[in-house]
């Protein structure tokens, strides 16, 4: 049943995590541009020999002459006085990349944002205009690669679809004499652009099927007939000299080349440039109904952790179980009517499951109301509202492009917010909490009234200099952030650039390989040291050999990856391949060597065997290891007859057992050194005190949570402390040397510990993913310290916080294995709240994208801060799945451990 039930949770998480992931698929269908990659095929080859010599050269009808020898084309805001440096054969044109509002806002799609000027200068005649125009035609950007093209004499880019600008080729030496000429000369050039628009989408036709073959086939038949009559047109002209109404049939055969290529570019541009609204709309309500379920969850988590399974909860799942189906299908159907049944059956799913939240909670208000005690009206409503504000800045952060490109910092302000206010509840509740002063008589005893004083400064100066510690390392983190191209500066760049000349490169390689390694000695010393000290390193069961031996071979054959990395890069080639990557590759088959054996055998505790009698159970200060004595899930199974029976044969059955007060919390601190491995080679040795940093952030944290846990007992800390564990986990994502551009994928991660190229990509994809979203990984395989870290004895909060002597005994961690429904509660309330609010960002940020789909940065700054959310959101998704069936997992060995024991 305990198997069933465990099974049961992780595929409800793992439906969730489905439904998220298809909605967001849907959406991305309906976003992203349909054109494909088609491989060039032009029949145009330039003679750079005869080119650079002015011969003429290449293949008949793919371009003009040569008319001048140099382009320059600059994009600017303002135009400067450049003209003087210019020769005769030199074209210059200047043109703004956007316009902009009388207010001075741009990036909209209104016509004073997208409209800019474009102006082209020669010391050489260009045009036959005699006298400045007054009406400005407009021509689009795309039509200035074409034009420059055929004025430099180099073919048109295969994959053109801008219209050459006619109004720079009627003027040639040797027809200024002649309109006929002028206007052939036109319509040549735009012969010459028709029929490499037509060329490319001949071959683009025998790729893909989304461009209407039938308008194609008319619009090149069109085209056919206009070769025909230009080359009979030519033929009379040159060959019988007849020039009859050669003039008009000029004229039209420029009007039949334009409208070919304005119609095929109309075409393309419907198929190709046009966002399915239908799928990125269907995309978000998908999202929405996931928001919907997820809260649901919530809503009954109790339910789910005691494998009840009412009616509410087979409708709620069969419900979004036939929205999911019909998704599905309309991805394939691609209809407008299949769209609309959809958009109607999503809107019944919200109102259903609206109705049933409702009626499940004023249900269980019923059953069970609240114990209204001195704080939670105040402090559980002030907790869910800084915690909802919090969330709702990060969101609406997507709506603006430049909180987009500050981002690092709305994420740095965001957590030290948090951590902050979780510091000033506890002092709050210090100072009101009458528990807490009588856990503190024994101190005031025979004290004098002025002492008070000072055991109030001992009890509140641990928790600043803690919550002092955990936002140093948070902001330390800004120190390693990778900027962005908007966020650089002229003092910036400077300041890079003297701090490059002023340090050697070896000089620099060998201060950070030293500071690098400390840094990475730190970071695993101090989690094994708890890890001894809490007793789940006795024992020499192949778990534990593998946290005494293995971690720490892993950690050296980084130290010594690092260092080989240091080496000049000639020196590095001329090794052998193997030598190279040897060292990753030991790290990796540690991990998953350490991984397997962990599954096999989760538990991180050792049983001491007994020699010869033993009549009393040994206290804590006997052995600086022992954790645990006879807890009360063994107590509780012996009557007091067994009891007295024990005694009266004068010898205690009573097991010393190592380790077992952080069975849980040992097993998550013990994968997430395996993690930390992975993703510290991944990350390279320059971003090891970041690591550190992160780690320490993360200690101080779970020392101020289990404090606020202890003081502030009528509030439900989960939530704040999950905001401010997640705020962290954004803020290290920059921390760790990333930013939200397509520019900082760090792709020489796919190559660390392996040489040459990948046939296989699934395996290097993983390694970018892992090394773009560390943070994520690590963080949220951490986060199920949040409930286990109040129960065990850390350095700070068990200062404060000593065991009393009268108490039944110390659990730690495994006081949830006697109460595994509430274990399992407050597991899916994580895991789910986690989701809930990954879920709102990825929906706030595809509602962004989607608001921001025509706004001039939306390739550069929305749409990447979408994928980058999107592969973020399902990497916790992965992650969370995974620390769920770790703790599952240890649960079910630890149960199978007890039963042996009695």
């Amino acid at each position: 049943m305990l198997h069933n039930s465990a099974v049961r949770i992780l595929c409800l998480v793992a439906y969730v995590s489905v439904l998220y992931i298809v909605g967001s698929l849907i959406f991305t269908k309906g976003f992203l541009l349909k054109r494909n990659v088609v491989a060039e095929n032009s029949t145009c080859r330039v003679d750079f020999a005869k080119y650079s010599s002015g011969e003429n050269h290449g293949t008949q009808g793919c371009w003009l002459h040569r008319r001048f020898d140099k382009a320059v084309i600059i994009i600017i805001d303002a135009l400067r006085n450049i003209t003087r440096l210019l020769d005769k054969d030199t074209l210059l044109l200047v043109m703004g990349d956007h316009g902009m509002t009388s207010t001075g806002d741009h990036g909209g799609d209104s016509s004073e944002e997208i409209d800019a000027g474009l102006f082209i200068y020669s010391k050489s005649p260009i045009t036959t205009a005699n006298k400045p125009q007054t009406d400005y035609r407009t021509v689009s950007q795309i039509d200035i690669v074409p034009t420059v093209s055929l004025l430099l004499g180099l073919p048109i880019p295969f994959s053109n679809l801008g219209s050459v600008i006619t109004d720079l080729f009627a003027y040639c030496s040797w027809s200024k004499e002649s309109h006929i000429k002028e206007v052939y000369h036109i319509v040549e050039a735009l012969r010459v652009n028709a029929n490499q628009m037509n060329n490319y989408i001949t071959h683009y036709m025998r790729t893909s099927s989304d461009l209407p073959s039938h308008k194609i086939a008319i619009l090149q038949a069109k085209l056919t007939t206009a070769e025909n009559r230009l080359q009979r047109l030519v033929t009379d002209m040159f060959i019988h000299n007849k020039e009859e109404n050669a003039h008009e049939v000029l004229h039209d055969l420029e009007k039949e080349y334009r409208n070919f290529m304005f119609q095929m570019k109309e075409i393309c541009r419907e198929i190709w440039a046009k966002f399915d609204h239908g799928s990125m709309g269907f995309g978000i309500m998908f999202l929405i109904v996931a928001v919907a379920v997820n809260i649901y969850i919530l809503c009954v988590v109790q339910d789910f952790s005691q494998d009840k399974w009412d009616g509410s909860i087979i409708i709620v799942l069969a419900v979004s179980i036939v929205f999911l189906v019909f998704s599905l299908l309309q991805v394939y159907l691609e209809s407008s009517s299949v769209q609309i049944l959809g958009f109607m059956l999503g809107l019944f799913d919200l109102v259903a499951l609206a109705i049933i939240v409702q009626v499940t909670t004023s249900n269980r208000t019923e059953r069970k109301p609240l114990q209204k005690t001195k704080y939670s009206n105040t402090w559980i409503t002030l907790d869910t509202f800084v915690s909802t504000i919090v969330i709702a800045l990060s969101i609406l952060a997507y709506f603006s492009n430049s909180f987009v490109v500050f981002e690092d910092d709305l994420s740095l302000f965001c957590s030290q917010t948090m951590v902050w206010y979780i510091c000033a509840k506890i002092v709050f509740c210090i100072l009101k909490d009458k528990a807490f002063k009588e856990s503190n008589k024994s101190k005031l005893k025979g004290s004098k009234p002025t002492d008070i004083r000072k055991v109030l400064v001992s009890s509140l100066l641990p928790v600043v200099v803690t919550t002092t510690a955990c936002s140093l390392c948070i902001r330390l983190s800004a120190n390693y952030r990778q900027k962005r191209e908007e966020q650089l500066t002229l003092d910036l760049l400077n300041k890079d650039s003297q701090s490059e000349e002023s340090t050697s490169m070896a000089e620099s390689k060998n201060v950070q390989f030293f500071v690098s390694t400390a840094m990475l000695v730190l970071t695993f010393y101090l989690p094994r040291k708890w890890l001894k000290e809490s007793g789940n390193l006795n024992g020499v069961n192949f778990t534990v050999l593998c946290a005494r031996y293995l971690v720490p071979l892993a950690a050296v054959s980084t130290m010594f990856y690092w260092a080989l990395h240091c080496l000049p890069v000639k020196v590095l080639d001329s090794l052998p391949v193997w030598q190279q990557t040897v060292l990753a590759e030991v790290v990796y088959v540690v991990v998953v060597v350490a991984s397997v054996i962990f599954t096999v055998s989760p538990l991180l505790v050792y049983m001491q065997p007994k020699h010869g009698k033993q009549f009393s159970v040994p206290s804590e200060t006997q052995g600086k290891d022992l954790v645990g004595k006879l807890y009360s899930y063994i107590k509780s199974t012996w009557t007091e007859e067994n009891q007295a029976e024990v005694v009266v044969n004068g010898q205690s059955e009573v097991p010393r057992v190592y380790g077992l007060g952080t069975v849980f919390s040992g097993a998550i601190v013990y994968n997430g050194l395996l993690l930390l491995l992975v993703l510290s080679l991944l990350l390279g040795s320059s971003l090891a005190p970041s690591i550190l940093c992160a780690v320490a952030a993360m200690f101080f944290f779970l020392e101020l949570f289990s404090i606020a846990v202890k003081v502030c007992r009528d509030s439900d800390l989960i939530l704040p402390g999950l905001v401010a564990w997640l705020c962290m986990m954004w803020t290290f994502f920059y921390g760790f040397g990333h930013q939200a551009t397509i520019p900082a994928i760090r792709f020489e991660a796919a190559f660390v510990g392996f040489h040459g190229d990948w046939e296989n990509k699934l395996l290097p994809a993983a390694m970018i993913t892992s090394n773009m979203f560390a943070a994520e990984i690590l963080f949220t395989f951490l986060s199920p310290l949040l409930i286990l870290w109040p129960c065990t004895k850390g350095p700070i909060s068990g200062f404060l916080f000593p065991s009393r002597h009268g108490e039944a005994g110390w659990q730690g961690d495994y006081v949830m294995f006697n109460n595994r429904p509430v274990f399992r509660e407050l597991l899916l309330k994580l895991v789910s709240t986690t989701y809930l609010i990954q879920g709102l960002k990825l929906l706030g940020c595809i509602i962004a994208t989607t608001i921001h789909r025509r706004h001039l940065m939306v390739w550069k700054i929305f749409a990447p801060r979408f994928v980058y959310q999107a592969i973020s959101s399902f990497s916790v998704f992965a992650v969370a799945l995974l620390f769920l069936a770790t703790l599952l997992r240890v649960e079910k060995a630890l149960g199978h451990w007890t039963e042996k024991l009695k």
